[in-house]
């Protein structure tokens, strides 16, 4: 018998010795007869020496004599902890019956389970094998996208914490603020909230302990501060967290990557095993099962029955369901009503910072969120609004941190897409010298598809801005090979002369992504091709390539289809201009909802449908077919089929 098998059958005994004891209501404690303990190491025997064992005989006995025997203290559980074990036994014994389904796997396909996540080989990170070749097919498993490079690129993906605070951007802006006045913007609510209900939640943080602190980053129960947020005063004050985060174990990452991989395992095993060994980390957020009702009643007045005033409602019962926050938020800002959905948006944020992890390395660029898990998802939402409201506050450095940890959270799947805007953000936070680096680097230049048209042509501006008259030269003609239909447009929108061809590019077979791509960079261009110097440069060089001819040979410009990063980027950003050049087909196809924008298809994937108490929406399903036959009936029907006493 395996030894897993032995501890199994070991925990079973235990659950079943704890179910025949006797009940005791109270902790009992039993005196026992006063016996020998074990003597005390002397610490300065153990200096230098590895062995507990070889201690000095004299020193042994020298402490023997020091110490005297005290009684000890044995308690029995209580009902409430004997329940408590059987369930934590119980689980345990489940989770080892589907790691030996796993270990059958993995012996399918001769790899020991022992072996499988071998952690004791060395890796050189100075060894530069690595391929730099731009791969032109995106592969599922982003296999070139390797460990080595991720690793490589995290120094472009983190972030100083304090980057992520507006405020430290406002002080940069308009000098340095007094105590008082950063003391009086704090205090104010992200909502608008009547003063009697400010005054009784300004009592309940009075009672809750710990709750927010001088500072307003400090959660009650733990010594760790808030990153992304403040805590405002129109917040209810509250010890309990409505969510945790988790670290993916080894074997989870593996069984994630194989329900979408088309790799073998062993190769899947060996993946994982590498990003660990190089730190990269794998965490994901739950929720408990009391949030099923919260979940549910969301669920049913979104889904099964659009009702804008029962979501609001909802808001008053779970003030921190985060799906309901933004939902609100969204319907706010359709309204008009930008101040208040703000503060939402902020409010679902602390959802999430109160919920890390104290492992969790937020700003470190190895930090991943896998998309599969449905309050991730919900995650990457909320830093997306939280950006297009940094951006409306102007506060546009914070806004380009946000989205480089937007991106570092998944840089291989980038789930919204934010190598097509951050180019945007980075020009306009004067960080031209990270975005040559980072068109650069393995995040851009692995995969061809990752060297978007944004990235394409601010890079040139980029360098520009740096003095770098050559260099903005040879990387404009990269541009221009790569995506010619896109300098053409370009040209066109903010060109400076009449003799421009704008008709040429009718030569080139341009798909639905060409097409929708460029028109969603022609929307920021402007904002960042102001100086009319760059602008000239822009036009003359162009122009030349255009007369020679220089892509005219481009193979990239292909029919292709829009990659759903991008549908979840332009459907966010709520730009008409780019929704229309997605196909009418597609929206055919597919169903939107806006608090999960396109989860993926295929995998292990997490769905709020799968956090819903069945019960609830039974209930609503039958109240909704009732509907439906009342509106059916006729006026006689109804009298007919109408009770009466």
């Amino acid at each position: 018998m395996s030894s897993r098998a032995l501890r199994r059958l070991e925990r079973q005994r235990e659950t079943l010795a704890s179910e025949e004891a006797p009940e005791v209501d109270d902790e009992v404690e039993y005196q026992h007869p006063p016996q020998q303990q074990k003597a005390k190491k002397n610490l300065f025997a153990l200096i230098g020496d590895n062995s507990d064992d070889d201690v000095d005989d004299h020193a042994r006995d020298d402490t023997d004599e020091a110490v005297k025997p005290e009684p000890m203290k044995v308690s029995l559980p209580t009902k409430s902890q004997k329940r408590k074990n059987k369930k934590k036994a119980k689980a345990q014994v489940a989770k080892e019956d589907s790691e030996d389904d796993f270990d059958k796997v993995l012996k399918e396909y001769g790899i020991e389970p022992e072996q499988a996540i071998d952690t004791t080989q060395e890796l050189d990170m100075d060894e530069d094998d690595e391929d730099d070749t731009a791969h032109f097919i995106l592969d599922p498993s982003f296999r070139f996208f390797t460990p080595k490079k991720q690793v490589r690129c995290a120094k472009l993906l983190s972030v100083d914490t304090k980057d992520l605070d507006p405020d430290n951007e406002f002080k940069k802006l308009f000098g340095k603020l007094s105590q008082e006045a950063i003391d009086d913007a704090n205090s104010t609510t992200s909502t608008s909230i009547p003063p009697e209900d400010l005054q009784k939640i300004r009592r309940m943080a009075r009672i809750v302990r710990g709750w927010g602190g001088r500072d307003r980053r400090s959660i009650p129960g733990t010594t760790r501060k808030l990153v992304l947020t403040k805590i405002r005063d129109d917040w209810i004050p509250t010890q309990k967290k409505d969510m945790t985060m988790e670290e993916l174990t080894a074997r989870e990452i593996v069984q994630d990557r194989l329900s979408t991989s088309e790799d073998w395992i062993d190769v899947i095993n060996n993946d994982v095993t590498t990003e660990l060994k190089y730190g990269i980390k794998y965490y994901k957020f739950e929720r408990g099962e009391d949030s099923k009702m919260a979940n549910s009643q969301f669920f049913a007045s979104v889904v099964l029955r659009p009702n804008h005033e029962a979501v609001a409602q909802l808001l008053g019962r779970y003030p921190y369901h985060v799906e309901t926050i933004l939902q609100v938020a969204l319907i706010l800002i359709r309204q008009g009503d930008k101040s208040n959905s703000n503060g939402l948006v902020e409010r679902a944020l602390f959802a999430f910072d109160r919920a890390f992890k104290q492992s969790f390395e937020i700003g470190n660029g190895l930090s991943r969120l896998p998309f599969n898990y449905y309050l991730n998802r919900e995650f990457y939402l909320a830093i997306f609004r939280y950006i297009q409201v940094l951006t409306k506050k102007g506060t546009h450095y914070t806004a380009f941190t946000y989205a480089k940890l937007l991106l570092s959270l998944d840089p291989s799947e980038d789930p919204f897409g934010v190598r097509y805007f951050i180019d945007f953000y980075a020009c306009i936070a004067g960080e031209f010298q990270w975005l040559v680096d980072f068109v650069n680097s393995a995040l851009v230049k692995t995969y061809t598809n990752w060297y978007t048209p944004g990235l394409a042509y601010s890079c040139p501006l980029a360098l520009l801005s740096l003095g770098k008259h050559k260099e903005a030269k040879e990387a404009l003609q990269r541009a221009f090979v790569a995506h010619p239909y896109t300098g053409y447009k370009l040209l066109e929108s903010i060109g400076l002369a009449d003799d421009i061809p704008v008709n040429d590019y009718s030569v080139f077979e341009v798909g639905p992504e060409i097409e929708a791509t460029t028109t969603a960079y022609l929307l920021q261009a402007p904002a960042i091709w102001k100086n009319a110097q760059d602008r000239t440069f822009l036009h003359d060089t162009l122009l030349e390539f255009i007369r020679s001819e220089i892509a005219l040979d481009n193979t990239r410009e292909k029919n292709g289809l829009i990659p759903n990063n991008f549908i979840r980027f332009a459907i966010l950003s709520d730009e008409g201009k780019v929704m229309a050049k997605i196909p009418k087909e597609w929206w055919e196809e597919n169903e939107i909802f806006e608090y999960d924008i396109l989860p993926p298809k295929v995998g292990n994937v997490e769905r709020l449908e799968d956090f819903i108490d069945d019960r609830i929406m039974n209930s609503f399903t039958d109240d909704e077919h009732l509907m439906e036959m009342v509106r059916n009936m006729s006026l006689q029907e109804l009298i007919d089929n109408a009770p009466h006493d």
